[in-house]
């Protein structure tokens, strides 16, 4: 009897990440053996190297080198727990970055970019990242922003196609205008926004602005494995790459409310009263404030996640990386 060579999850994420994974002269192994992919001879345990001798990763890619660069799992229906945990200690012990991602990341998009596509990106840029700062290419005190990089055509310091908030910003904009709203061009300065963290594998972000005489909310969460980071370890990678994507994914929930809330006389999609129970909820498990900042007097959501999370955070305040951890 044939097999499928291949579920739909784990064609899915191969379909959405290769054009990405091309565009670094990298490719991607499918269902390969972990054996092939790591050195077995090394691992401290030998039950983990005949494990690694009969399991198989999803997804690993390959750099330009032909070394592997990171693995994908995809964590659908049929996931033993323990045999992914002994996956998740073989990559922490060989140094290999690891994501493990469910059917709820798939196709998630902000701007013209997908999560997965981005998670690609961040690896190989923030190799390329790390490689500048050892050579002194750039100071070593250089913050790493996946926004820093730029189109090859920009056109402004803003220019680039990880800056994920900027878009809904600028629809916050146009929506205050359509409310009527004095000085609408400026909305997007009364945003109060908060990114929550539990570790480097669950992200809140929390968003809200005040239009036409009432207050809306946006919230957004993104969840990954991220048993190993590898050499991503060096980098805030949750701290900055993956909570920027959830914040942009916030603020394109606030706009949906937004929209929703002109179009109902003014009837809130999310009320006060269910953000600041989630807040104090978030707090209760374990989750930390990552960074937060607020202008234009719409404090209120932030001082509460102060208040929840004993932070002193200040307008248009960054948490360091040590915060996340």
């Amino acid at each position: 009897m044939k097999r499928k060579l291949t579920n739909r999850g784990e064609q899915l994420v191969h379909d959405e990440i290769v054009g990405v994974v091309s565009t670094y002269q990298a490719e991607i192994y499918r269902r390969i053996r972990i054996a092939d992919v790591i050195d077995i001879s090394k691992l401290s345990d030998r039950s983990r190297g005949t494990f690694a001798l009969q399991s198989h990763f999803d997804i690993c890619v390959g750099d330009e080198r032909k070394e592997p660069a990171f693995a994908i799992e995809y964590d659908g229906a049929g996931h033993d727990g323990r045999n992914d945990e002994r996956k998740n200690e073989i990559a922490r012990e060989a140094g290999l970055a690891l994501f493990r991602v469910s059917e709820l990341l798939l196709d998630r998009r902000q701007g013209g970019v997908t999560f997965l596509q981005y998670l690609a990106h961040t690896w190989f840029l923030g190799r390329e990242f790390m490689r500048m700062r050892e050579a002194g290419e750039i100071d070593s005190d250089e913050p790493f922003f996946m926004s820093g990089f730029l189109k090859p055509d920009a056109q402004h310091i803003f220019d680039s196609e990880f800056n994920f908030t900027g878009i809904w910003r600028g629809r916050i904009n146009r929506l205050a205008k359509q409310a009527g709203q004095e000085w609408h061009q400026l909305a997007h300065c009364n945003i109060a926004h908060s990114l929550l963290a539990k570790g480097d594998s669950s992200f809140v972000g929390l968003a809200s602005v005040p239009i036409a005489g009432r207050m809306a909310y946006g919230r957004a969460r993104l969840d990954i494995g991220t048993p190993s980071l590898g050499e991503l370890g060096e980098l805030p990678f949750g701290w900055s790459a993956l909570s920027d994507f959830c914040e942009g994914m916030a603020l394109e929930d606030l706009c949906a409310n937004i929209e929703m809330q002109l179009g109902s006389g003014g009837h809130a999609a999310r009320t006060e009263e269910e953000m600041y129970a989630e807040i104090e909820a978030l707090a209760a498990q374990g989750y930390r404030v990552l960074r937060s900042g607020w202008g234009g007097g719409n404090g209120g959501m932030i001082e509460r996640v102060n208040k929840a999370f004993r932070a002193d955070a200040m307008p248009s305040s960054v948490y360091p990386p040590s915060a996340s951890r």
